[in-house]
């Protein structure tokens, strides 16, 4: 008798690559990668405590009131415990405040602030190997990276890492709860159903802890035998339809790229506010400066070029007059008329967001959009009074990593002992043998008074 096979939906297949993926496969540098991202979003963390940002606060309160006084789940330097989700929601805020979380690209999305909240709250819950959390983190970069999309060419532009950020978080719990294929498929459904993505005004700094806290709710719906349609990614009416229509997937190359080329050896750092895509000019004019080419009273005119695909994001090339201190962070314009007025970035004068000096170069300043270039490039032309122009461009920037020992302490050691701090990078040093990741969170808890 013949039986009809029907095709397997997007979401299943993705659901068979995320459930029988192998720690063993994966490589030394992919592996290496996880140690230093988790090392520097839990300093990103102590740095929120340590200035003590209000949306880190609000961020932890809003975790303790709706915990209620329950749950067994670790917030970050601090002693008390909440639910799972409360949790996620609580770390990734603290991670994301100061904004300088990690970004991939093309995709453009925040793959850190999605993967390693709920990977901590899921996996501590679970007393998950440390070989179980590297596999769950390097898969949801991966998902990110590869289905993810850059969605700001959009005819409605959408910050991409909303509605594809929970197909991170998805991949995460669901193999730290080791779901089964099935639940798999139906929990790449959930994801979908949480996305968003508005690209009104700035971003608020706790969305992405309310992508965590629905990715995690939706993942132990699957396990618990929650259902999605197995077409919400591709259906006629489904995800990619809804929120991203002129993106066009060829599925078995998509398919293809899984398993190699793991896309979180490729996650760019911050070390100052703003977007990865302004590190290209921003560091085009650092060098400039650090070369001692010109001084503010000599530049006539600044023209940056960047690609086509950037001109919808109008706060990366703004020019002002600015009304917060949260726009010019985003503004390649400021941030290169800090350099030149300054010499360097001093993070004092984003308040100071309409200082006459900076104001003026920033009033020199003007983009020009290219077609045919990477998301990345940028030509950064400064023309001066003697009829000098001064040029520099790039594809590419990335800061080195930093040791994980110096990069936390500098900001937990009024809440941690050098010994826990000691003990927990020790343990992130050889996370493949860590049978338990319940131990590295004991260490970035305060011990009891």
């Amino acid at each position: 008798m013949l039986v009809d096979t029907l095709p397997l939906s997007l979401s299943q297949r993705l659901a068979n690559y995320l459930h029988d993926a192998r720690f063993e496969d994966i490589d030394a540098a992919a592996r290496r990668r996880t140690k230093e991202t988790l090392a520097y979003h839990v300093s990103l963390a102590f740095r929120t405590l340590y200035e003590g940002l209000p949306e880190g606060r609000q961020a932890i309160a809003a975790a303790r009131l709706l915990s209620a006084g329950c749950g067994n789940s670790t917030i970050l330097g601090q002693s008390d415990k909440v639910t799972q989700v409360d949790a996620a929601l609580a770390n990734c805020g603290l991670m994301r405040c100061a904004g300088l979380d990690d970004v991939i690209f093309p995709a453009g999305i925040h793959p850190g602030l999605m993967v390693l909240p709920t990977g901590f709250a899921v996996g501590e819950a679970q007393r998950s190997s440390g070989a179980e959390l590297i596999t769950a983190v390097v898969l949801g970069y991966d998902i990110l990276g590869k289905f993810g999309s850059f969605s700001w060419t959009e005819d409605t532009p959408r910050r991409p890492t909303m509605p594809y950020g929970p197909f991170g978080g998805i991949a995460v719990c669901g193999r730290l709860l080791r779901l089964t294929r099935e639940q798999f498929a139906h929990a790449l459904g959930y994801a979908a159903y949480t996305a968003m993505g508005l690209a009104e005004n700035d971003t608020p700094p706790h969305h992405y802890g309310l992508i965590c806290r629905n990715s995690l709710t939706g993942a132990y719906l699957a396990a618990h035998g929650g259902t999605c349609g197995l077409t919400t990614l591709e259906g006629r009416y489904g995800f990619l339809e809804a929120f991203c229509p002129k993106v066009s997937i060829d599925v078995d190359k998509l398919m293809a790229s899984f398993g190699h080329d793991y896309i979180i050896v490729e996650s760019l750092e911050k070390r100052y506010p703003g977007s990865t895509l302004n590190q290209v000019p921003i560091e085009a004019m650092r060098h400039m400066v650090m070369c001692k080419l010109f001084t503010a009273d000599d530049i006539v005119s600044i023209r940056v070029s960047v690609p086509v695909e950037r001109q919808k994001i109008d706060i990366l090339h703004s020019t002002g007059p600015f009304d917060n201190a949260q726009r010019p962070t985003s503004s390649a314009a400021f941030q290169m008329a800090m350099l030149v007025v300054d010499g360097e970035l001093n993070f004092a004068r984003y308040a100071d967001f309409n200082n006459p000096q900076i104001m003026a170069v920033v009033r020199k300043t003007s983009f020009e959009f290219v077609a045919g270039r990477p998301l990345r490039y940028a030509k950064v032309e400064v023309f001066t009074k003697d009829g000098t122009r001064h040029m520099r461009e790039g594809t590419h920037f990335a800061f080195p990593p930093q040791d994980p020992y110096t990069t936390i302490e500098r900001y937990a050691a009024r809440l941690l002992p050098g010994s826990q701090i000691r003990r927990f990078v020790d343990l992130l040093d050889n996370l493949e043998q860590v049978s338990d990741i319940s131990q590295l969170t004991a260490c970035l808890v305060p011990p009891t008074q």
